[in-house]
C-alpha cells in the first residue's frame, strides 16, 4: 500500500501558540504519522495557497483549530472552504478543535465573527465571502474537543487512519464485508470470549481474522510479554485485569492453544483462532465457531478479475473462460488468486499447492485411502451405505469420516428431488457425501502418480485407461477400484480372466449415467467376454455394480460373504446362484432393477442386514423366498413385476412397499400387522382386496391411482378414517408431504368423498395449528409440508369451501383482528380440473398467485407452485377431479389484511400455462390463527369425527 506524503493537515489559525498543541503535535509524531501544520512546513518561494491547496489535497485528516479571530484571516476561511469542499465530495474527515470558542457561535456566526464577516463582505467579492461563511456554520455543526483533550484527538485520528488505510488495501479482499460483520456481531457478545474461525485451506480465515483485527484493536490495551512469561502468577494476575485482543492463526494442534494459556485472559479478552480442524477449536474452549464460506458468484469473478487483470472484470475475449475458472474453483480465494496469477496456463493443477494438499497430508494413512476412494468412487453417494462398504477394508471408519467431515475435506448434505412430484417425506432421504471438485481433483492425481503403468494404480476411473487394462490384461494386485462410465466406450471384449489377478478388487463400477440408463442406444455398449458367458470375481469384492451384466448368473466360484451393495439393472441373469446357502451377512442392498430374465430370487437366509431390495420391472419373476425373518429389511420394490401373484412374506417393521402393475390380486389380513408401515403403492395393480388397508397405523402415503381401469379390478366404493387418530398430525414434521390420491376412483360414494374431503381438511388445519404457534416458519425456503389430495368429481364442497367461482380466479374478505397479539393466514384451495388430456404432460403442477390488500390499501403479491401429479400417475388420469392442496407458501403472517385475491393456473413440467387442461372451478377455506399458541380457529369450531 502506498504511503500518503501527509497524513495530517492541522490548521491552527492566526494566533501566536495554542496550550497543549506543540505537545499534540509531539504525540502524533510519535504514534508514527506525518502531519502539515499551515505556519511551518511551506517551502521557500511557494505561494501560500499553492502550498496549502497541495497539502490538503494529499492529507487524509484535516484537524481545525478554531480560536476567535480565526474569522478574520482570509486565508484561514480559503483553507476552510477547500477542505469543506473535499470534505462533501471526497469524504475527507475533518475534525474541529473549539479553542475558546462556543461552537454555536461558528454554527450561527454570532459574536466577534459576524463582525469579521462584515468586514470581509466590504473588501471581497460577495460570492465569496458567502462560500465562506457556508464553510465555517458547516464545520461548527460538527463535533470536536476542547485542547485539554489533545490526546483524545491523536487516539482519534490515529483510529480514523487505521480504518482509512484498511478500506484503501481491501480493494483485494472482494466479498470479505459480510463474513466480516457477522464475525464482529459475534466477538462483541457477551458470551463469546474465543471466536473459532473454522474453513479449508486457501478459504479466507487468516484474511478475515486480519480485516477483524485492524478494524477492532484500538478498542484493547497493548502489552508486551514474552510467551515463556505467559506461565508466571504475576503475569497471569497481570493478563486477567487487561482488555486485550489475542489472534491465533493457523493453529492444528490442541497444544498451541494450551502453551499460549488462553484460560489466563481476563473477561475482557477476546481470543480469535484460525484452524481447519474443527475438533481443535472445539477442544481448545473456543466459544462460538464461524465456518468460512467461500465467495459467491459475483465476488469469485471480481477477486479473480483483480489479479488475472489488474481490474475488477475480466478482459474483453476473456470472460467465458474466467467464467469457467470461477466455476472450477467454488468460490475458494487462495485458488481464485492463484488461477488469476497465471490465467495463460490452461492445464493449472493449483490443488496440488499447500494450501488445499496440507490437509491432505494431515490425515493418518487409514483417512488418507478413505478420501481416495471417496474422490474417485463414492461422491454423491449415501454416507451410511458408503460406511458400511468401507467398515469392510478399514477400522476406525466412523472417525476417520468425521475427521474429513471436520477438515473440510468432505461435506454431509442431505439429498432431495424437488423435481416433479415428491411422494415422500424428505427426512428419508439419505445424506449424501459431496466433495469440493478441486478436492476430489487433487485424489485424484494422487493415484495418477502412483505409478506411470496403469495396472500398478490402485483405482482406475478413466475410461480409456480402464479400456488399456482389460484389453492387454495388465490387471495387477494393486488395483482396489475400478469406475467405468460405459457411455463412453464401445463394445470391449476382453479375456474371462480379466480379474484374475485383482485380488485386492473391492469395488466395481460399471455404469451408464441415469439419463441414458433407459434409452435403447446403450444396450449396444456392454462389456463381453471372448466365448465364454462367465467370468471369475474374487471375494473382497464390496460394491458389485455392473449396468447390462452380461453373464447368466454370478460365478459359482465367487463367495460374496464381504458384498454390501449389489447393483445388477438391466442385466442377463437368469438366477444368481445356485439354492446353496450364501453368507450375505454384510448385504445392505440389492438392485435388480428391469433384470427381465430372471425367474426367481435365491434363498435370502443369510441376509439379515439387507435394509432395501428392488426387483422393479422384473417381468419374468414369479416367486420371492419367504423375507419374514429379513428384521432390517425397510423398502421392497416390486412394481411392474407381472407375473408375481402371491404376496411376498415381509417383516413386521415394514416401512415401504410398491406393489404397483404386479399381478397380486389381494392384500392379505396380514398387511394390518405392519405397524410401521408408511409408503405403500398399488397403482394399476390387479388388487380386487384391500380391506385390511384400514389396519394400518403409520400409513401417511397410499397409491389406489389406477386400479379401476385394469382388467378384473373391482371398484373402490368406501373410504373411512374412523380408526385414524386425527391428534397425531400435531406431529407432522417439517418436511413432510402428505399424499391422498385417488385418481379414477369414479365409484366412489358419496360418503366417501366426504370422508377424503374432510379429512384432507383435517390435516390442513393441523398444519395451520402447527404453523401459528412457530416463529421460525416463515424465514425458511422451502415449501415443505404440504398437502396434496386428488379424487373424481366436479362439485366444491359448499360446506368445506365457502368462497367459490366458476372459473380460475377469485376473491375474499378478511375479518379485522379485533383480539390481542398477532394473527396467521392459511389458505387450502381445491379445483376442479378435466384431466382427459394430461397424458400430454410430464408432470402437473397447480400455480398460485395471489394478492393480500391492507387496510391502509397497501398490497403484496406471493405465489405457490405446488406439484401434483407425476408422468405415471397422469398417463392414466381421465375427465374430472377435485384436487385439494396447501403449502407452507399459502400461510401468511396477517398485516391487517382485509382482502385476499387469487388466480389459478395449470402448468407443466416447464412451468407454461397448459391451455388443454383449464381450472373450471376454484374454492379457498381461510383459517385465521393466533400466532404462537394453540387457540382455535376464530369463528370456527374443533374438527369433527370423520366417518
Amino acid at each position: 500500500m502506498k504511503r500518503c506524503p501527509l497524513e495530517a493537515f492541522g490548521d491552527i489559525g492566526p494566533i501566536t501558540s495554542i496550550p497543549h498543541m506543540e505537545n499534540g503535535q509531539g504525540e502524533v509524531m510519535t504514534k508514527g504519522l506525518q502531519v502539515f501544520f499551515d505556519e511551518e512546513k511551506l517551502e521557500k518561494g511557494e505561494q501560500l495557497s499553492q502550498a496549502l491547496s497541495r497539502a490538503i489535497a494529499v492529507s487524509n485528516i484535516s484537524i481545525i483549530v478554531l480560536s476567535v479571530d480565526y474569522s478574520s484571516s482570509k486565508s484561514c476561511l480559503v483553507e476552510l472552504s477547500d477542505i469543506m469542499i473535499r470534505k462533501s465530495s471526497q469524504g475527507h474527515i475533518v475534525l474541529p478543535i473549539f479553542y475558546h470558542v462556543d461552537p454555536s457561535n461558528v454554527r450561527n456566526i454570532g459574536g466577534s465573527f459576524e463582525t469579521s464577516f462584515e468586514e470581509h463582505e466590504s473588501k471581497q467579492p460577495t460570492d465569496s465571502v458567502q462560500r465562506w461563511k457556508s464553510a465555517f456554520a458547516e464545520v461548527g455543526k460538527l463535533k470536536g474537543p476542547e485542547t485539554e483533550y489533545i490526546k483524545d484527538v491523536v487516539e482519534y485520528v490515529i483510529k480514523e487512519l487505521r480504518n482509512m488505510k484498511f478500506r484503501s488495501g481491501s480493494r483485494e479482499l472482494v466479498g470479505i464485508e459480510y463474513q466480516k460483520n457477522t464475525i464482529l456481531k459475534l466477538i462483541k457478545q457477551n458470551d463469546c470470549r474465543v471466536l473459532g474461525l473454522w474453513g479449508m485451506g486457501g478459504q479466507g480465515k487468516t484474511t478475515l481474522a486480519d480485516a477483524v483485527y485492524k478494524k477492532i484493536s484500538s478498542e484493547f490495551e497493548n502489552v508486551d510479554i514474552g510467551t515463556p512469561s505467559i506461565g508466571s502468577t504475576l503475569t497471569q494476575e497481570m493478563l486477567n485485569n487487561k482488555k486485550l485482543l489475542v489472534v491465533l492463526d493457523d493453529v492444528d494442534d490442541i497444544d498451541q492453544i494450551d502453551y499460549m494459556g488462553v484460560e489466563y485472559f481476563g473477561s475482557q479478552c477476546k481470543i480469535i483462532i484460525t484452524s481447519r480442524d474443527r475438533q481443535v477449536l472445539e477442544s481448545g474452549g473456543a466459544d462460538t465457531i464461524h465456518e468460512v464460506k467461500g465467495l459467491n458468484e459475483n465476488n469469485s469473478l471480481q477477486l479473480f478479475s483483480t489479479f488475472a487483470f489488474k481490474q475488477l472484470n475480466p478482459a474483453i475475449g476473456f470472460q467465458d473462460l474466467s467464467r469457467r475458472f470461477v466455476k472450477y474453483t467454488q468460490g475458494n480465494p487462495l485458488a481464485l488468486k492463484v488461477l488469476g496469477s497465471d490465467l495463460n496456463k490452461r492445464s493449472i493443477n493449483y490443488w496440488e499447492s499447500k494450501a488445499l494438499k496440507s490437509s491432505y497430508d494431515g490425515l493418518d494413512i487409514v483417512e488418507q485411502n478413505i478420501f481416495l476412494d471417496i474422490a474417485c468412487f463414492f461422491k454423491g453417494e449415501p454416507i451410511k451405505r458408503t460406511k458400511h462398504i468401507l467398515s469392510g477394508c478399514y477400522k476406525g471408519v466412523e472417525c476417520g469420516i468425521n475427521k474429513l467431515v471436520d477438515k473440510c475435506l468432505i461435506n454431509l448434505s442431505s439429498s432431495v428431488d424437488y423435481s416433479g412430484y415428491v411422494t415422500m417425506r424428505r427426512k428419508r432421504y439419505p445424506e449424501i457425501i459431496s466433495m469440493h471438485d478441486m478436492l476430489e481433483g487433487m485424489g485424484k492425481d494422487i493415484v495418477r502418480k502412483e505409478s506411470k503403468t496403469l495396472g500398478n494404480c490402485s483405482r482406475l476411473w478413466n475410461h480409456r485407461h480402464v479400456e488399456q487394462v482389460f484389453k492387454y490384461n495388465k490387471g495387477t494386485d494393486r488395483i482396489q477400484g475400478i469406475k467405468l462410465d460405459m457411455s463412453h466406450m464401445d463394445n470391449l471384449l476382453f479375456q474371462p480372466f480379466v480379474f484374475e489377478n485383482m485380488i485386492n478388487l473391492r469395488y466395481i463400477f460399471f455404469y451408464f449415467p441415469s439419463s441414458l440408463l433407459h434409452m435403447e442406444r446403450s444396450y449396444y455398449k456392454k462389456l463381453l467376454t471372448y466365448q465364454v458367458d462367465i467370468v471369475s470375481l474374487h471375494d473382497e469384492l464390496r460394491y458389485h455394480r455392473w449396468d447390462y451384466y452380461p453373464f447368466k448368473s454370478l460365478p459359482s466360484s465367487f463367495n460374496p460373504k464381504n458384498l454390501v451393495v449389489l447393483k445388477l439393472a438391466y442385466g442377463n441373469m437368469e438366477q444368481l446362484w445356485n439354492e446353496s446357502h450364501q453368507d450375505l451377512v454384510h448385504l445392505r442392498k440389492m438392485n435388480l432393477f428391469s433384470c427381465k430374465n430372471l425367474k426367481k430370487i435365491p434363498n435370502l437366509l443369510g441376509a439379515v442386514n439387507l435394509e432395501r431390495l428392488d426387483c422393479e420391472n422384473c417381468e419374468s419373476l414369479v416367486e420371492l423366498p419367504s423375507l419374514h425373518h429379513l428384521t432390517s429389511l425397510q423398502a421392497l420394490h416390486l412394481k411392474g413385476c407381472r407375473s408375481l401373484k402371491k404376496f411376498p412374506e415381509i417383516p413386521n417393521n415394514f416401512s415401504w412397499l410398491d406393489l404397483s402393475k404386479t399381478g397380486i390380486e389381494e392384500v392379505p389380513d396380514l398387511i394390518g400387522h405392519l405397524l410401521r408401515l408408511e409408503w405403500l403403492r398399488l397403482r394399476n395393480s390387479r388388487v380386487k382386496y384391500v380391506s385390511s388397508i384400514s389396519k394400518l397405523e403409520s400409513i401417511y402415503f397410499l397409491d389406489l391411482s389406477g386400479c379401476l381401469s385394469v382388467h378384473d379390478c373391482t371398484s373402490l366404493v368406501k373410504v373411512s378414517f374412523a380408526d385414524q387418530n386425527l391428534y397425531k398430525f400435531d406431529s407432522l414434521d417439517d418436511d413432510d408431504v402428505i399424499c391422498m390420491l385417488f385418481c379414477n376412483c369414479f365409484n366412489l360414494n358419496q360418503e366417501s368423498t366426504n370422508n377424503i374431503e374432510a379429512n384432507a381438511m383435517l390435516k390442513i388445519g393441523s398444519l395451520a395449528k402447527k404453523w401459528a404457534a412457530r416463529y421460525d416458519w416463515e424465514y425458511q425456503r422451502e415449501d415443505f409440508p404440504r398437502l396434496i389430495c386428488c379424487f373424481p368429481g366436479n362439485k366444491i364442497s359448499a360446506d368445506k369451501f365457502k368462497c367459490q367461482s366458476m372459473n380460475s380466479s377469485l376473491s375474499l374478505k378478511i375479518a379485522q383482528n379485533r383480539g390481542s397479539g398477532s394473527r396467521v393466514l392459511v389458505f387450502a384451495i381445491c379445483l376442479v380440473a378435466d384431466l382427459t388430456y394430461c397424458h400430454r404432460f410430464k408432470y402437473l403442477h397447480c400455480y398460485c398467485e395471489y394478492q393480500l390488500t391492507a387496510s391502509d390499501c397497501g398490497k403484496e403479491k406471493f405465489k405457490s407452485i405446488i406439484p401434483f401429479l407425476d408422468d405415471s400417475a397422469s398417463k392414466k388420469c381421465m375427465g374430472d377431479h377435485i384436487f385439494i392442496l396447501s403449502s407452507k407458501k399459502m400461510v401468511k403472517r396477517d398485516k391487517n389484511y382485509e382482502e385476499a385475491s387469487f388466480e389459478f393456473a395449470i402448468i407443466d413440467f416447464d412451468y407454461e400455462k397448459l391451455e388443454s387442461i383449464e381450472v373450471e372451478r376454484s374454492g379457498v377455506h381461510k383459517w385465521i390463527k393466533r400466532s404462537f399458541s394453540h387457540d382455535g380457529e376464530e369463528g370456527d369450531r374443533g374438527p369433527k369425527r370423520l366417518k
